[in-house]
């Protein structure tokens, strides 16, 4: 990559005029022949890893540490987080990123070798939050200083939209000269590899605003704006947030911080990652550019597989549980990178789908399912279920409950369920009923992996037409 030019200086002169907000016409670095009527690319990209394969016990051996001064990254989590689900990212996601900023309610430690910035503290929080939103903080703060143990009953979740604007304020003077800056919560799981093949095919000095999209509120004109839902992550260019949190002084005075221009705007809204592409919107007339289903929602539990989720290179996971996180970074972390970035179709072999058959105490019916009529003999038990689900083409797993057959037209892992439901609902029910029952079509499973297998991967180009 070329030396780094700044958008525009890190110091502006009182007088200097604003930068030209105009959005040029934006192109991927990549110039490789593609076919203009596909909705992907299929970039040869290489690895910045090391070897292909950890060969030490020590991973960050590998790991490409000189692009991190291009690539910033910045987690965003909460005083009262889930200690395991610290514990796990500190271990795994940014075992290897040292410059991490870890953004919070309040100053904290983040493991070992992290300091968490309580980046409310910026914006005067006594005046900036709602009032009920800053007896939270200040709960949370006090209960901090006491040694008292914190949890969700705090509502500390209240407190997480208004760290959207700030933090990158915070990511953009702590590293004026990075190139990207990418943002990830504490559930979210990122494939490193992958997002650093990606950032390497844009152009960093145009004005990018990728993520998964979401419909958020509407301008005067009716039309709906878009914004990166922030459980997947979001990534912005250099030229991006750097003019995104220019504020300029003059001789009639300073023009407000971006944070500070849509307070009210945020302390009315429900979520700040949806305040964030309004503001991108309003200030530098700046779309998302989406990238899902790169840019993921779904928990690697939660993935549907199918040509939605298959040939595309996997960005990020969001809800990612600690276990997920070790059993992903292991796993990944053993792949041969030269062989090309890690695709959907990798997970599944990853997860075993195909490989097992039933689980009890299962739900992995509950995303892209159907049921059959209601007169149907499938509802008459699990087997006959199972049946059902052999002779419908459509249907690739199932799960029985409350005398109910639920089928899947995607191939999903799903999760584990507890009994529920009112034996009083069913005819001569019993409480093996409340159980959720899960089987899977092994042998059409298999056939279709086979079927399906990707020739180059599919680098989605941006849309707000695919979305998830």
């Amino acid at each position: 990559m070329d030396a780094f030019k700044p958008a525009h200086p890190a110091v502006h002169p009182e007088n200097e005029e604003a930068p030209d907000l105009t959005p040029p016409r934006l192109e991927p670095l990549n110039n490789e022949e593609q076919d203009d009527e596909l909705d992907y690319w299929t970039w040869r990209t290489r690895t910045q890893f090391k070897n292909s394969k950890a060969s030490t016990a020590d991973p960050c051996l590998n790991f490409p540490t000189h692009l991190l001064r291009d690539v910033q990254i910045v987690l965003k989590t909460g005083t009262a987080d889930n200690a395991a689900r610290t514990k796990a990212q500190v271990e795994t996601l940014i075992k290897c990123i040292t410059n991490a900023i870890v953004v919070s309610d309040t100053d904290h430690p983040y493991g070992p070798d992290h300091q968490a910035q309580d980046v409310l503290a910026r914006l005067l929080p006594k005046t900036y939050l709602n009032p009920e939103d800053f007896v939270a903080y200040e709960s949370q703060k006090i209960a901090s200083r006491d040694g008292k143990p914190l949890d969700s009953s705090m509502e500390g979740w209240k407190l997480d939209k208004y760290k959207f604007l700030p933090e990158i304020e915070l990511a953009v003077e702590q590293n004026p000269s990075a190139k990207w800056y990418m943002f990830v919560e504490s559930d979210t799981y990122v494939f490193w590899d992958n997002l650093f093949r990606l950032v390497d095919t844009y152009n960093y000095t145009d004005p990018w605003y990728f993520g998964s999209p979401s419909p958020g509120r509407k301008d005067n004109q009716d039309r709906t704006i878009w914004f990166a839902y922030g459980g997947a992550g979001f990534l912005l260019s250099a030229n991006a947030a750097q003019r995104f949190t220019f504020h300029e002084k003059h001789r009639l005075g300073e023009i407000p911080r971006v944070s500070d221009r849509f307070r009210e705007d945020i302390r009315h809204d429900c979520c700040g990652d949806s305040m964030l592409g309004w503001a991108m919107h309003e200030k530098l007339g700046l779309d998302v550019a989406g990238l899902w289903p790169m840019f993921n929602p779904h928990p690697l539990r939660g993935i549907p597989f199918s040509k939605l989720y298959w040939c595309e290179p996997v960005l990020t996971l969001h809800k990612t549980i600690p276990e997920e996180f070790n059993s992903l970074y292991q796993w990944e972390d053993s792949r041969d990178r030269t062989k090309g970035p890690l695709l959907y179709a990798d997970l599944i072999s990853h997860l075993g789908l195909g490989d097992f058959s039933t689980r009890d105490d299962w739900d992995n019916a509950n995303w892209d399912g159907f049921s059959p009529s209601d007169d149907s003999p499938a509802h008459s038990s699990f087997k006959a279920c199972k049946t059902a689900c052999a002779a419908d083409d459509n249907c690739f797993q199932f799960t029985y409950h409350m005398q109910h057959c639920y089928m899947a037209k995607s191939i999903r892992l799903g999760e584990k369920r507890d009994p529920e439901g009112d034996l009083a609902d069913l005819k001569d029910g019993k409480e093996e009923d409340r159980r959720f029952m899960s089987g899977w079509d092994t042998k059409r499973i298999k056939k279709w992996v086979e079927d399906n297998k990707c020739e180059a991967p599919h680098w989605v180009k941006p849309s707000i037409k695919r979305i998830f």
